[in-house]
């Protein structure tokens, strides 16, 4: 029996607005969240796929819950066509106190001033939760307000819980202009999750794909577990494959981090963190073309562009996507590394969306079923 319950959707925002709203089923919002389901937690282009627009203020968005039933979304000014945001709803709809409970402590929206760097000292230690190491901070949107720019890293975004300070630090890659973020910190209250909220890295990278392995406290298998994964570009390199990375579990304790080669004569360095929760009553499938012989998503020819990834079937209703891509190239024409993606209603497929054709990408995705208990033995790879 499932007891979170997914809902998901899209918004479409007008070429001369730069709010949107969404409805969806009345959801108790002590135990629900929204994300964007984006790569890069923004939107991801021109509905009609269209060339004009494609700077920063045109494609970033934060999205709010206004109540149990409508959310807001927000971008900032600047463009002049629609543009594409995928949304999820993860709620938790069990026993009060159950084994698997998730409670939402908070919900923010905070900004950078242009020319700052780092918000070290967002004080949660109001929020009431019962153990800080069992919070995690989902980043669920972010948006930059400087025109005619394309410094994609100003969307890398690096979150982390400070356990010991009982904070949230925010840090981002480069300063210019205002950067938002919408975020929301919850806690894993049931018995049965296992969490690691702060496995951090770094790495200095010029001239190779850069793949590292990340330590973590989990003892379940892959097949239980998943992970909210922030980048931090330290150089504040506005080079379109040194704006995303991939992250996926390796063994037991080990994960996976990947970015594209640099496009840069001189090394960037990239800071990192993950945090991983587990669970044994989930089951996660996870797919990547970095290991598991999948295509990357192809450049295509087509504006926009929609391209299907085959999964197991699973049940859409309580199941849940999280993926990041790195893009192929340096060029920063546009904004190609930003996909929406999303679950056919069919249970089948998982789709990844974006607004411009172009480079190629790499991919990482999680799809996670809540409540299922399964015969993993016979599903190969896992």
């Amino acid at each position: 029996m499932s007891w979170c319950k997914v809902q998901r959707g899209v918004v479409d925002f007008g070429a001369s607005s730069n709010t949107a709203t969404a409805s969806f089923e009345a959801v108790n919002l002590t135990h629900a969240f929204i994300r964007l389901t984006n790569t890069c937690n923004t939107a991801a282009g021109p509905t009609a796929g269209t060339t004009a627009d494609r700077f920063n203020d045109d494609f970033g968005c934060t999205v709010v819950m206004t109540n149990s039933t409508t959310a807001t979304f927000t971008r900032d000014a600047g463009t002049a066509e629609d543009w594409r945001a995928q949304w999820e709803i993860w709620e938790y709809t069990g026993p009060p106190g159950g084994p698997n409970e998730f409670v939402v402590l908070s919900e923010r929206t905070t900004t950078f001033p242009d020319g700052a760097s780092l918000i070290n000292n967002i004080d949660i230690s109001g929020d009431g939760y019962e153990n800080v190491t069992h919070c995690i901070a989902i980043r669920t949107g972010v948006r930059n307000d400087e025109a005619d720019v394309r410094n994609f890293s100003q969307y890398g975004i690096l979150m982390r819980v400070r356990n010991g300070l009982e904070q949230v630090d925010i840090d981002r890659s480069a300063l210019d202009g205002d950067t938002s973020v919408s975020w929301v910190l919850v806690e894993f209250t049931g018995r049965d999750w296992q969490l690691d909220n702060d496995t951090a890295g770094a790495v200095t990278t010029a001239d190779t794909d850069t793949e590292i392995d990340l330590t973590n406290a989990i003892s379940l298998p892959q097949h239980n577990r998943f992970m909210f994964h922030t980048t931090f570009i330290e150089a504040g390199d506005n080079s379109l494959n040194e704006s995303s990375s991939s992250v996926w579990p390796h063994d037991v304790d080990w994960h996976k981090f990947y970015i594209r080669v640099a496009s840069v004569s001189t090394p960037s360095n990239f800071l990192m963190n993950t945090q991983v929760i587990a669970n044994p009553n989930i089951y996660v499938q996870h797919v990547n073309t970095y290991t598991d012989g999948m295509l990357d998503l192809e450049a295509g020819s087509a504006s926009p562009q929609e391209i299907d990834v085959p999964i197991e079937k699973v049940n859409v209703n309580n199941s849940g996507v999280i993926a990041y891509a790195t893009p192929s190239g340096g060029a920063r024409t546009y904004p190609r590394q930003l996909w929406n993606y999303y679950l056919d209603n069919s249970g089948t497929l998982l789709k990844f969306w974006r607004g411009r054709h172009g480079l190629s990408s790499g991919y990482s995705a999680q799809i996670i079923t809540f409540g299922t208990r399964r015969n993993i033995g016979s599903i190969t790879g896992v």
